[in-house]
C-alpha cells in the first residue's frame, strides 16, 4: 500500500485497543434464574484487543473473577487469532486500506467455559479439542458437541466415582476429592515453586495468612492464576474470603489502592516498558507486597512490618520444602511455552538438560498442614460455645489466654493471625457448624493424630473420619457420546471458528445423577428455575426485611443518644435506594446520570445529618453506577464506605466490577499514582475535576468469544441434581466492524486508556 494507507494502518488500526464484546454464546439465552454476567468478555481479554500482522499462537490461561453477590466465578479462556475481513479493515481505516499483496491482518478470538466448579484441566482439554475440530473435518457439528459437555457431563460426587469423557481422541477425567483427605490442588501446584524459591514462598505464605495486600506479577498470564489458586490452596483449611483477582483487567487498575487485602495479579503485556515504574510506584501504594514472580523477587510494604512465621514452624517447613518441592528453576527454561494452549515438543538438548528434582505434591500440602496443626494443636480448648443463657457470645475465642500458653516467640506472628478474618471466620464456622462441616472434622481429627504419633501420649484418640476408606475413588462413569440422530451431513468443515446455529443443537438426554442417583430430565429444567447441583444465580437480590427484632436489637446496640427516629429515617433511606436504584439505568443515560447526581446529594444530605446508609444501600448505589454509565463514580462510593467504617469485602468488589463491565462508553480514570490514596477522605459525593476526556469516541467492541455463567454449587445433601457445567458455554466469535474514533488511535504510551473514553 502507498505511505499514506501505512500511515492510517498503523495509527488507526494497529496502535488502538478495543473493549471485548461476547458474540455467540451457549445456552442462546439466558435462564430464568442465570444471567450472562457483563465482567466475562473485560476479563476475558484483559489488556483489550489489538489487531496484529502476524497471528500468535493459541493461548490458554485461567481467570477468577467474584460476582456481585459474592461468588467466585472461573472462566477458562483459549485465546486465537483470525483474518479481519477487508470491509471491518476500511471501517476502522475511516477510507479503503489497500495491503500489500501477501499480507493479513489478524484479530483475537477467544473461546470460553464458565463456571463455578474449578476443572481448570477438563475445560482446557474442551476448549482445546473444539477449536481444533474447527479447522478440521468432523462427523459431528461442534454444537452438538457443547450440547454434550454442558448438558450430559454428570457432576462427580466427592469421591466414589470418576467421570471419563472424551472428545474427538481426547480423553479426560474428572473428580472430586472425598472430604476425608487434603483436597486435591486444582492446578499445578508446581509452578509456584518453580517460579519462587522456598524462602520466598515461605514469606509469601505468611503474608497470605496475615491478610496483606499481594500484588502478583508476570509476564507469563497463565502462571497468575495457577500461583495464586496454589498460594490459596496451601492455606487449607483456612480461606481467603476478601478480594482475589488473579489476572485484573487493566480497566480496573485502581483496584490496587483499595482500602481492603487482596490477592491480585497483573500481566503488563505490551505495557513492559514501563515495569519499573508500575512495579515501584505508578499503581503500587506502599503497603502492598509485590511479588515478581519473573525475577523470584518479593517486595515488602514500607509502611509497616510483616512478622515471619514461627521458627519452629519456619524451620520445619524449610526441611520438608527441601524434601518434597526442590524443583526452583532461575532460567525459567521448564516455563517458556507455559502459555501456548499446544505447547511445542521439547528439543533434544532441551531433554537432556533436565536436571534431577525433588517433588511430591501431597507430602508438600500436608507439610503445610502441619503449620496450623502445630501452631493451634489446642485451639479448641479457648472456644467460646454458646450457652442457654448467652446464645451469642460476643467473643468466640479468648485470643489473649491462647497466646498465654504460645511460646514467646510465636506470639507476635499469632496476635496478628488470631485477628485475621480467615480465622475469625474459622472459629465461627467450627462453632456453630462444626461438628457436620467435613473440613472441620478433618481438621480436628488431623490434630489428634499428630498427636497420636507423639511418644509423649500413652492412649491414642481414634480418628474415624480420616480412617474411612470407603469414600475412595473405586468406580469410573463414561458419559455418553454426543448425539447424532437427525444430522443431515456426513462430515462438517469449517475455514474458521463458526457462529452457532440452533438448528444443530439437540435436546438433552436424560442422565442419572452421580450425586443423588436420580434421573434428571433436564429438557424441562431448561424452561423453569433450577434446582441443581450447581444451584442458581438469582437474578436480582432479595431485597432485605426489616423486622421489629433487628430493629429493636440495632436500636440497644446503639448508644443511648441514638434515638429511635433516627433509626427508622436510617431504614427509610435505605429502602428509598434500594427501590430507587432497581429502575435507576434501565432507560435513557441521560436520565440516568441526572438520577444518579440525586442519589450523591441523598448520600450528601445522610452523612450532614449523621445518618448511616448499611451495605445493601451501597451495593445497590455501585450497580447503579454501572447501568447509568457512570461506573468512575463507583470508587468514590468505595471511598465513602471506607470513610464511613464500612470495611468493603469480595462481593462489594464484584459489584464494581460488574459497573465498569456493563458501561461499555466509560472507564476507570487512567493509570497514575495511587489516586485513591491522594484523595480526601472526607470528600463530598460531588464529580470530580476530573471530567471525561473531551473528543474522543471509544470504538466499538472488535471481537471476542464470551460465556454464560452456570448456576452456584450447593451441598449435594440436598438430593439435587445437575451437569457440571451446564450453563457454561462454548463460543464462536464474529468480527463487527467498529466506529472510528474521529481523534484517531491513543498515544502509544497510554497504558490503562486502552479505550478512548467519551460521551455516546
Amino acid at each position: 500500500g502507498a505511505p499514506g494507507e501505512e500511515n492510517v494502518l498503523e495509527q488507526r488500526v494497529l496502535r488502538n485497543r478495543y473493549k471485548a464484546k461476547v458474540l455467540d454464546r451457549f445456552p442462546l439465552e439466558d435462564y430464568h434464574d442465570t444471567t450472562l454476567p457483563p465482567q466475562v468478555a473485560m476479563f476475558a481479554h484483559p489488556e483489550g484487543l489489538t489487531c496484529k500482522r502476524a497471528a500468535p499462537l493459541p493461548i490458554f490461561f485461567t481467570i477468577i473473577f467474584t460476582s456481585n453477590e459474592g461468588r467466585r466465578v472461573y472462566a477458562s479462556v483459549l485465546t486465537f487469532h483470525d483474518t479481519l475481513p477487508q470491509e471491518s479493515l476500511d471501517h476502522m481505516g475511516g477510507r479503503h486500506i489497500e495491503l500489500p499483496k501477501g499480507e493479513t491482518i489478524w484479530v483475537p478470538k477467544c473461546l470460553c467455559v464458565v463456571s463455578h466448579w474449578p476443572f481448570h484441566e477438563a475445560y482446557k482439554e474442551f476448549l482445546k479439542q473444539l477449536y481444533r475440530l474447527s479447522v478440521s473435518t468432523s462427523r459431528i457439528p461442534l454444537e452438538r458437541l457443547i450440547c454434550n459437555f454442558m448438558h450430559e457431563v454428570p457432576l462427580p460426587p466427592e469421591g466414589l466415582i470418576r467421570v471419563q469423557y472424551t472428545i474427538a481422541d481426547k480423553t479426560v477425567y474428572i473428580q472430586r476429592s472425598p472430604t476425608n483427605v487434603l483436597p486435591a490442588s486444582r492446578v499445578a501446584m508446581e509452578v509456584l515453586f518453580t517460579l519462587l524459591d522456598k524462602e520466598n514462598v515461605t514469606l509469601l505464605f505468611t503474608c497470605l495468612l496475615l491478610e496483606q495486600k499481594i500484588l502478583v506479577f508476570s509476564e507469563k498470564i497463565s502462571v497468575l492464576t495457577v500461583v495464586t489458586e496454589a498460594l490459596l490452596t496451601l492455606a487449607f483449611p483456612f480461606k481467603w474470603e476478601h478480594v482475589y483477582v488473579p489476572v485484573l483487567p487493566l480497566q480496573l487498575l485502581e483496584f490496587l489502592s483499595a482500602p481492603t487485602p487482596f490477592v491480585i495479579g497483573v500481566h503488563p503485556g505490551s505495557l513492559a516498558h514501563r515495569r519499573q515504574e508500575f512495579l515501584q510506584a505508578a499503581a503500587c501504594p506502599d503497603d502492598t507486597v509485590v511479588v515478581d514472580l519473573d525475577h523470584n523477587r518479593i517486595r515488602m510494604p514500607v509502611s509497616h512490618e510483616v512478622p515471619l512465621l514461627p521458627e519452629k514452624q519456619r524451620k520445619k517447613l524449610r526441611e520438608h520444602l527441601e524434601m518434597y518441592a526442590d524443583v526452583f528453576d532461575p532460567s525459567r527454561k521448564s516455563l517458556v511455552m507455559v502459555d501456548l494452549a499446544f505447547p511445542m515438543a521439547p528439543t533434544p538438548e532441551e531433554s537432556d538438560a533436565k536436571v534431577e528434582t525433588k517433588w511430591n505434591g501431597q507430602q508438600l500440602q500436608y507439610s503445610f498442614l502441619r503449620v496450623f496443626l502445630s501452631m493451634l494443636q489446642r485451639y479448641k480448648e479457648y472456644l467460646v460455645m454458646p450457652t442457654a443463657e448467652d446464645p451469642q457470645p460476643e467473643r468466640l475465642f479468648r485470643k489473649e489466654k491462647f497466646l498465654e500458653h504460645c511460646p514467646k516467640e510465636s506470639r507476635r506472628f499469632l496476635s496478628q493471625f488470631l485477628d485475621t478474618s480467615m480465622f475469625g471466620i474459622f472459629i465461627e464456622h467450627r462453632i456453630f457448624e462444626g461438628s457436620k462441616d467435613s473440613e472441620h472434622i478433618f481438621f480436628d481429627e488431623a490434630i489428634e493424630a499428630k498427636s497420636n504419633r507423639s511418644a509423649l501420649r500413652f492412649s491414642k484418640k481414634p480418628t474415624p473420619f480420616l480412617d474411612d476408606k470407603l469414600k475412595a475413588v473405586t468406580r469410573t462413569h463414561v458419559v455418553i457420546a454426543p448425539n447424532d440422530e437427525g444430522l443431515s451431513e456426513s462430515s462438517y468443515t469449517y475455514e474458521t471458528f463458526p457462529s452457532m446455529k440452533p438448528s444443530l443443537f439437540c435436546l438433552p438426554r436424560e442422565i442419572r445423577s452421580l450425586v443423588t442417583g436420580e434421573l434428571q430430565n433436564r429438557k424441562a429444567s431448561m424452561q423453569q428455575q433450577h434446582t441443581s447441583a450447581l444451584g442458581s444465580l438469582q437474578r436480582y437480590q432479595r431485597l432485605p426485611s426489616f423486622d421489629t427484632a433487628s430493629v429493636t436489637k440495632l436500636t440497644v446496640s446503639k448508644s443511648p443518644s441514638t434515638t429511635t427516629s433516627q433509626q427508622m429515617r436510617e431504614t427509610v433511606y435505605g429502602t428509598w435506594f434500594l427501590l430507587h436504584m432497581i429502575v435507576t439505568g434501565e432507560g435513557d443515560k441521560s436520565d440516568a446520570r441526572d438520577q444518579m447526581e440525586l442519589v450523591f446529594h441523598i448520600l450528601n444530605r445522610m452523612r450532614d445529618e449523621t445518618l448511616q446508609p448499611d451495605a445493601a444501600s451501597y451495593h445497590a448505589v455501585l450497580e447503579a453506577c454501572g447501568r447509568a454509565g457512570v461506573p468512575d463514580r463507583a470508587l468514590l462510593v468505595l471511598e465513602g464506605m471506607q470513610t464511613r467504617g464500612l470495611r468493603p469485602d469480595a462481593s462489594v468488589f464484584g459489584t464494581i466490577m460488574k459497573a465498569v463491565a456493563s458501561s461499555p462508553g466509560e472507564q476507570l480514570p487512567a493509570f497514575q499514582s495511587s489516586p485513591m490514596a491522594r484523595r480526601s477522605p472526607t470528600a463530598s459525593w460531588t464529580r470530580e475535576d476530573s471530567e471525561h476526556a473531551r473528543g474522543a469516541v471509544s470504538p466499538s467492541p472488535l471481537l471476542i468469544g464470551g460465556s454464560d455463567l452456570p448456576p452456584e454449587p450447593t451441598s449435594p445433601s440436598e438430593g439435587s441434581l445437575e451437569p457440571f457445567a451446564a450453563h457454561a458455554l462454548a463460543l464462536s466469535p464474529r468480527l463487527e466492524p467498529p466506529k472510528l474514533s474521529p481523534s484517531g488511535a491513543p498515544p502509544a504510551g497510554d497504558v490503562a486508556n486502552f479505550t478512548p473514553s467519551g460521551r455516546h
